[in-house]
């Protein structure tokens, strides 16, 4: 059985018992430390000095009581002295509740030689909360637990996230989420789409209509009562309602306008949607927060009167439950200035937990943008060089999880778990156009973190997004459970200037992408220009979209100059590779194995040459093999190795269906349709010379292991063997076995 892709219970048994982090701090300090360590406690004050450990016995003096105030007791020692050796602020387990976010400027730089490190004490785990705990919860004869929270009532305050024992709660939607993010493509499509039937509502038809001040209103048509649960709503209670629909790659959250309950239709006012990317008739939507739809165990709701509502599931009580609501949208800020000069230098952070970071819907709903470019994170980093951020959490936030933003150099972030996000995990570098940023991000590494659990509001985030940056290193990662792309480096559609060059994206674990949700996503995706930059020695698997587009490794448009070698790639619905448009790609010496629809896809032919491919194993069961017009296109295909175990052959016929919305099961319906060409055939037309059609010989292929037997034939089209074992995190047991499956996969039919 495949490391990559199950693991026995008996390990998850154990994982169940393992502490969340292994923070790497610094040896504990009891009295009175050197000159340059301070400390931090739950139990400490910020008028205190924060040179002991622990308040004395006069409790007069002792450690500090906040990051602030630590950060203050360092600036105050830089402006006695310079620095003579490392300053290090040691920190106590418990929970610190931030009032504004943590920043971090100039002045509270350490050198090369003498940085300045917040770190965790050995065997603890401080977590800083941008929220608050709810307590006093009642359970109810109806089995909802009830809190009456004065700061709602008072409208100082208002949330529309919840964290129920380190776990994001549902806010209240109709219909319930019935998505399994740990289904097997290949033998549960079936069940994918089943789950995505009863997660979500079906637009059967689609309208906008022009309205008042440049604002179009958008008409959905539904189901026959699907809005029947809106129709007591009062006029207030309609305005917290929100509509989020899915169309293409991305996902548009408006507030509700009105209904008309005896049409199936509800309306919305918003702006013009983009003609690239409109809603359509067949997409999906869901509708929530409204008291109507709280349902299901582990659903809240919030009122305006100030009543927290929650169904719990089953075995909680309200005694031993332990439940957040956030409070701050930002909680860490690295405040350089890159543009002037002044940079936040040297600074490294060290087993420290930073969680509970809110997002509230603007008035006029949120407008799509791609990868969900418009969204900020919890961590915001400009003007940063030198920074290291080890053995740390990012996580229960609403937004992305980390953005390394202007001007930043040298940034580091290693051995993290970055989950639970309203966006993507992290990002690199601006969206600006590559000649408008005065100071661009590079040399950014990104290396043995895990990243899962992200889109949770805005389901088109990306998990990792590189913008405008370059020379970045993004490795040894596990990246998996999000409903769009899992690695997506550049920001210029078409050949014009793109700083996203010299990227290396090697060794990770990239899995179980898209659940159905989007559509238009891959693996790794890139756009533009983007010469020097190579994916190697990753897994991809668990690819599978709406309707078009679940790749495994994707160059979209203008994508140059990438080479992609050593990959293992399975399980995806639309195929392993695919190309847009671009020039002078290589893709060598990959395996490409299962996909549902198709193998391999091309879509605009152009003058130039398009791609290589050359020396890969494609293996299959269902779907055709190229599609495209790749009898038009310039490309090179050559000395590659072809077989589908079904029918012990290979169809070279380059089908031209509509690559749009094409279902697979219609796909394969078409395919049996269309004319055959063997390989003898398709190498008169000038095309894959010294290929073979041959069993590669894989050990276990359907147990996903693509080890190549001594006998395999792959070694006369050049197939040098790579070890994917390597792809994901590193390090010790526990880590490991964090970054596996959550649970053993179940293939359902």
């Amino acid at each position: 059985m495949s490391r990559i892709h199950r693991i026995p219970n008996a390990v998850l048994m154990a994982l169940s018992f393992f502490p969340l982090l292994l923070p790497m701090g610094a040896p504990a300090a009891t009295l009175a430390d050197a000159s340059s360590n301070f400390y931090v406690s739950t139990k400490g004050d910020d008028a205190w000095s924060g040179r002991l450990a622990a308040p004395n016995s006069a409790r007069s003096d002792g450690p500090k009581a906040s990051l602030a105030g630590a950060r203050d007791a360092v600036r105050a020692l830089k402006a006695k002295r310079p620095l003579s050796d490392a300053v290090h602020v040691r920190i106590s387990g418990g929970s610190y509740f931030l009032t504004k976010p943590a920043t971090f400027t100039e002045a509270d730089s350490g050198t090369p030689a003498f940085p300045v490190v917040y770190e965790a004490l050995p065997g603890e785990r401080p977590v800083f909360s941008g929220g608050r705990a709810i307590t006093g919860f009642k359970a109810g004869p109806d089995g909802l637990w009830r809190v009456r929270i004065p700061d709602v009532v008072d409208g100082k305050w208002y949330f529309e996230q919840l964290f129920v024992n380190d776990h994001r709660a549902v806010r209240a939607r109709q219909p319930n989420s019935a998505l399994d993010p740990w289904l097997d493509v290949r033998t549960s499509a079936a069940g994918i789409k089943a789950n995505l039937k009863r997660s979500f509502h079906t637009m059967k038809g689609v309208s906008e209509t022009a309205a008042l001040q440049g604002k179009v209103v958008h008409r959905i048509t539904t189901a026959p009562g699907v809005l029947a649960p809106l129709a007591g709503l009062t006029p207030d209670q309609s305005k917290d309602v929100n509509v989020v629909v899915y169309h293409g790659w991305d996902a548009t959250r408006r507030f509700l306008g009105s209904l008309d309950v005896a049409s199936d239709s509800l309306f919305e006012e918003g702006t013009k949607w983009a003609p690239w990317n409109p809603w359509r008739e067949g997409g999906l939507f869901h509708i929530e927060n409204f008291k109507a739809a709280l349902d299901a165990p582990g659903e809240w709701f919030l009122d305006r009167e100030g009543t927290l509502f929650y169904m719990p599931l089953p075995g909680q009580d309200p005694a031993g439950t332990d439940v957040f609501a956030p409070r701050l949208d930002v909680l860490v800020v690295l405040e350089g200035q890159p543009e002037s000069g002044r940079f936040v230098e040297n600074i490294q952070f060290k087993g420290l937990s930073f969680q509970h970071g809110q997002w509230l819907t603007p008035a006029g709903g949120v407008n799509p943008s791609q990868a969900a470019s418009n969204v900020d994170a919890a961590v915001m980093v400009d003007g940063a060089r030198d920074i290291l951020v080890s053995h740390c959490e990012i996580s229960h936030v609403g937004r992305h999880g980390i953005w390394i933003r202007r001007g930043c150099q040298s940034v580091r972030l290693e051995h993290n778990l970055i989950e639970d996000l309203g966006a993507g995990g992290v990002r690199i570098g601006e969206t600006r156009g590559a000649t408008e940023s005065l100071a661009p991000t590079g040399r950014v590494t990104i290396d043995n973190n895990i990243i899962r659990g992200g889109g949770r509001i805005f389901p088109d985030a990306a998990a990792v997004l590189v913008g405008q940056s370059g020379d970045n290193t993004i490795s040894h990662n596990e990246i998996a459970d999000h409903y769009y792309t899992g690695i997506s480096t550049g920001w210029t559609w078409g050949y014009s200037a793109n700083r996203a060059k010299n990227n290396r994206i090697e060794f990770n674990h990239i899995h179980h992408l898209g659940q159905g949700v989007l559509s238009d996503m891959a693996g790794f995706y890139s756009l533009g220009p983007s010469e020097g930059t190579t994916i190697s020695g990753n897994v991809v698997h668990d690819v599978y979209s709406t309707t078009y587009g679940g790749w495994g490794l994707y160059t979209d448009e203008g994508s140059t100059g990438l080479t992609m070698r050593n990959n293992l790639v399975y399980n995806t619905k639309t195929g392993g590779f695919h190309q847009h448009y671009g020039r002078d790609n290589v893709i060598s010496n990959n395996i490409f194995a299962y996909g549902l629809q198709w193998q391999v896809q091309l879509t605009r032919p152009e003058p130039h040459r398009s791609f290589t491919f050359s020396n890969n194993i494609l293996f299959w069961t269902q779907g055709g093999l190229y599609s495209g017009p790749f009898d038009k296109a310039h490309t090179l295909l050559e000395k590659n190795l072809f077989w589908n175990a079904t029918d012990r052959s290979a169809d070279f016929a380059p089908v031209s269906l509509r690559w749009q919305g094409e279902d697979v099961d219609a796909t394969i319906a078409a395919l049996a349709k269309e004319p055959r060409i063997n390989l003898q055939q398709w190498q008169a037309k000038g095309r894959d010379q010294g290929s073979l059609v041959a069993d590669p010989r894989f050990v276990d292929p359907a147990r996903y292991d693509f080890r190549l037997k001594p006998d395999s034939p792959a070694a006369k089209i050049g197939f040098v063997p790579f070890d994917y074992s390597k792809a994901g995190v590193y390090g010790d047991a526990a880590w490991m076995n964090r970054a596996a499956l959550p649970r053993p996969v179940k293939p359902t039919r």
